[in-house]
């Protein structure tokens, strides 16, 4: 983007959409291309602020990309709730051009409890709870993520209707909306120069709608990798005894401690079944694991008598135990997923293949069909998934929901 910034109204008036164009030719320049053919038709700002809107409509958990500042989501899959921030490492103080820069480097941080029966906890006892869960109470998500650079791809066709549109109709209204504001009309108390980038995106914005509402595109990809780390900050205590008999049992601390690195493709096809979206994801991880979850172990309920006389007996509190030899180890796990959206991105299929290494051997898998409803920016508020998955050797037929509230929290 160049460093022009106008010093009058008049100025911000009559040069704005002539340096939008200007960036376009300037970015040819730079990348040496003389083929009129292989030129550039977008400038890097719009191709910034187009990427950042279409990553943001598709984040639904915290396994996906999300850019914006918030983070609330809910996921009925994994029995979370996640509330945290992004921070843009590169772009963290309020600039004025801030929407127009390429987004590279995110820091997500946040904190993630369970959710037991729509109420997640802040303390339990665990061994009071009818529930078999040894994901941790509360825990600490760091999450970084590299976006790379990414690809729209139009046929010549497209790049002369992007031109003509640009030329027809931006410029017209670009004057109506100098002509509506407010501001203007009283030069003394305006900034020029941030009004230039507040003008700047809007010429990016409309410019963006022309080439969605006409679909002057034939696609576009999307890739990111990173690195995710999950800290717990309170323990599982699990009751342990070899065997059933009557007697005390043991009690074994665990946390559930995960790390992650991962890559993740997506391309858009906008012409394809009223659009289309095919993404791929593979990671590896390596987390905390014992026997009773490996093995899908339920527990039993033992409860003592605390007091017996002629007329009652008094029980104790009911305990949850685990029957069996307590084992603690490491589990290293590759994993590979693929999903696909069509009419709009509204429903699909969806598959997912895991192996397990070391003490805890195993190959999980996943089919399912997703559904996303989105709200009016097109972007998705709920999405859920029927599913058919095998873990353990066990089949299990079920809807997983997620939630995602960041764009409601301010």
């Amino acid at each position: 983007m160049s460093n022009y910034l106008p010093s009058s109204i008049k100025e911000l008036k009559d040069s704005t959409f002539i340096y939008y164009k200007k960036d376009i030719d300037r970015l040819n320049e730079k990348l040496n291309i003389q083929d009129e053919k292989k030129k550039k038709v977008f400038n890097n700002q719009m191709l910034a602020l187009f990427f950042n809107n279409e990553i943001n409509s598709f984040a639904v958990t915290m396994k996906d990309l999300s850019l914006d500042p918030n983070i609330v989501s809910v996921n009925t899959d994994n029995k979370t709730l996640t509330v945290g921030r992004n921070i843009n490492l590169q772009n963290n103080k309020n600039r004025p051009d801030k929407d127009l820069r390429k987004i590279s480097n995110i820091l997500s941080v946040s904190a993630i409890s369970s959710i037991d029966k729509n109420f997640s906890k802040i303390y339990s006892k665990n061994n009071k709870t009818n529930e078999y869960d040894f994901a941790s109470e509360i825990s600490l998500n760091f999450k970084f993520t590299h976006i790379n650079n990414n690809i729209i791809g139009t046929y010549e066709k497209h790049r002369a209707q992007i031109k003509s549109l640009r030329n027809e109709k931006i410029e017209k209204y670009l004057k109506s909306e100098f002509d509506k504001d407010e501001e203007l009309k009283d030069p003394s108390n305006v900034d020029p120069g941030k009004k230039y980038y507040e003008y700047y995106k809007k010429i990016a914005d409309k410019e963006i709608k022309n080439v969605k509402d006409n679909i002057l595109f034939n696609s576009y990809k999307l890739s990111w990798w990173g690195v995710n780390v999950n800290i717990p900050l309170t323990k599982k205590v699990i009751n342990v005894k070899s065997t059933k008999t009557v007697g005390s049992f043991e009690n074994k601390e665990f946390y559930s401690w995960k790390a992650e690195l991962f890559f993740n493709g997506l391309y858009n096809i906008p012409g394809y079944l009223n659009g289309t979206t095919l993404n791929g994801r593979i990671s590896g991880s390596v987390f905390n694991n014992n026997n009773f979850i490996a093995n899908n172990t339920s527990a039993v309920t033992f409860q003592t008598i605390a007091d017996q006389n002629s007329i009652q007996q008094i029980l104790n509190p009911a305990d949850l135990v685990f029957i069996g030899d307590y084992e603690r180890f490491a589990t290293t796990a590759l994993k590979l997923e693929g999903a696909s959206l069509f009419f709009n991105n509204t429903i699909g299929v969806s598959a997912a293949l895991e192996k397990n290494f070391g003490t805890y051997d195993a190959l999980n898998w996943k089919l399912g069909i997703p559904v996303s409803l989105k709200d009016k920016d097109k972007k998705p508020s709920l999405n859920f998934e029927m599913q058919w998955h095998e873990i353990n050797k066990v089949h299990v037929v079920g809807i997983s929901v997620g939630y995602i509230f960041g764009k409601f929290v301010r």
